[in-house]
């Protein structure tokens, strides 16, 4: 083996085994005027076939939401995309990370349900706007390189 190729596989071991963050989608909430955020994981296959099969969009964004975050750029707490979880930024960071749940119901005044009531209540009942974010995040999975889909894309 050469230097060159020493070198260069080298190089490609590093890029291979580079830590890096995992994939995600932000996408806002209609409800608090587009203060609130979902962030989503990667669907997973059987996932998406189970909601298309089933029709239950409600399930695809609650086995996919990560944590529900707020718009908040001036907090000390903000990541580069100016995201602080709700809970932290509500002074609750012992709540974090909130989920389609009645913590996240009681926390933001929303009356107490199921997740699928809870979904649609930050959605404003608008169930076209929930089924479209869920074929958003199944085609974001396909291809996590997209920023079509994010409203905050990663900040350079």
């Amino acid at each position: 083996m050469t230097e060159t190729t020493s070198t260069k596989l080298d190089a490609l071991r590093a890029e291979v085994n580079k830590t890096t963050e995992p994939e995600r989608l932000y996408k806002k909430f209609p409800i608090a005027g587009g203060t609130l955020v979902g962030e989503y994981k990667i669907a997973g296959k059987k996932d998406v076939r189970e909601t298309a099969e089933t029709e239950n969009d409600e399930f695809l964004l609650a086995k996919c939401l990560v944590r529900v975050l707020a718009v908040d750029p001036s907090s000390p707490l903000a990541d580069a995309r100016g995201l602080v979880p709700l809970g932290a930024s509500l002074d609750h960071p012992e709540l974090d990370p909130l989920q389609f749940d009645n913590r996240l119901c009681e926390l933001i005044g929303l009356p107490e349900g199921t997740y699928q009531e809870t979904e649609l209540r930050l959605y404003k009942g608008n169930d076209l706007l929930l089924a479209t974010h869920a074929g958003e995040i199944a085609a974001w999975s396909l291809d996590t390189t997209s920023k079509a889909y994010t409203d905050f894309p990663k900040a350079a």
